[in-house]
């Protein structure tokens, strides 16, 4: 710890310290579940599958016994397994001089703190684009990416864009995640750069020759959410901004993403349920997850010449996409 602090002597101190400001981030709304599956000391988590599902069925009014039996074809996802580990470390000095220099906060729990918060801080990255950089993991990298198309006026930056069409767009995204899931995908979260997410939420749309309720005051995300929301079956529309998806795209451009990360059980009056096998398994309802094994574990260390640490440890997989027509990317230029 430096620390290069001169004062006027007799004075006073305001209780506390004034810290850097991160963004807060409530990126777990990108996940249906966060799960405890693994064990410490797990390499990989497996999630078994089945696929080339085929049932013959014979049709007649004889009976017959020659019906050939339903088939399938097992397989797996796997996902595997990282530590996330900090360090807190301090002597009676360090204890000492800090607590001298800032009134109302101990050093042991302000480390502690910091620990834990770059623990998040990372967490909430592998959770979008994973913890290995030559393997494609994270939820955003795991589903379908893709540009910007070009406006009518072959705008692409999205200042210069037509506002009409621009709704449309993004309204296309949500809908081709509804048609994929057969409209089970509940709800839809859109993230995206701080700057994106507040021009959504603030550039009107032009809704007057549409002769639509409040026409002309309502913004991107405002018809959005009545469109893809109400409309279209999905219920409440999530908006989280996330500075992680400034230049991630290809040429630095900045990413917004489109995410289902559950389905629910589609409504039916009959008891026939032509999707029996999937709504009866709740893993089928799950689109995104991330597995925590046994959560944030704290380890202290034995005092050592007076200096005491303590080691902070997650094991974690990034985030899982289990099913990656749940999850579409877009590469923007803002402007």
């Amino acid at each position: 710890m430096g620390s290069q602090v001169v004062r006027v002597a007799p004075h006073s101190t305001i209780p506390g310290v004034l810290t850097p400001i991160f963004q807060q981030v409530p990126f777990r709304k990108i996940l249906a579940e966060v799960t405890r599956f693994g064990k410490r000391g797990d390499d990989v988590l497996y999630q078994p599958t089945v696929s080339r599902i085929n049932t013959p069925t014979a049709i007649g009014q004889q009976w017959r016994g020659n019906v050939d039996s339903a088939t399938y074809s097992i397989s797996q996802l796997s996902f595997p397994y990282y530590t996330i580990m900090a360090r807190a470390e301090f002597d009676p000095n360090q204890e000492s001089k800090f607590e001298r220099l800032i009134s109302g906060i101990g050093l042991e729990d302000f480390l502690n703190k910091l620990c834990q918060q770059g623990i998040y801080q990372r967490e909430h990255y592998s959770t979008l684009f994973g913890f290995d950089t030559d393997a494609n993991q994270g939820i955003i990298l795991e589903g379908t990416v893709a540009a910007l198309p070009a406006d009518s006026s072959a705008k692409t930056k999205i200042t210069e864009y037509n506002i009409t069409e621009l709704l449309q767009v993004l309204a296309g995204y949500a809908r081709d995640i509804m048609t994929a899931t057969y409209g089970m995908a509940k709800p839809v979260v859109i993230i995206s750069t701080t700057e994106m997410i507040n021009y959504l939420q603030s550039i009107v749309v032009p809704f007057t020759n549409y002769q639509m309720p409040g026409a002309g005051v309502d913004s991107i995300a405002g018809a959005y959410n009545r469109i893809i929301g109400t409309w279209l079956g999905v219920g409440k529309i999530e908006w989280i901004s996330d500075e992680a998806m400034v230049g991630k795209g290809a040429a630095g451009t900045d990413l917004i993403s489109f995410i289902a990360p559950g389905l629910s059980k589609q409504e039916s009056e009959q008891p026939e349920n032509t999707n029996l096998v999937a709504e009866s398994m709740p893993q089928n309802m799950r689109n995104t997850m991330v597995d925590m094994v046994d959560g944030l574990k704290e380890f202290p260390n034995p005092v050592i010449n007076g200096v005491r640490s303590k080691l902070f440890s997650l094991q974690t997989t990034p985030g899982c996409l289990i099913r990656p027509e749940a999850v579409v990317t877009i590469e923007f230029t803002y402007d």
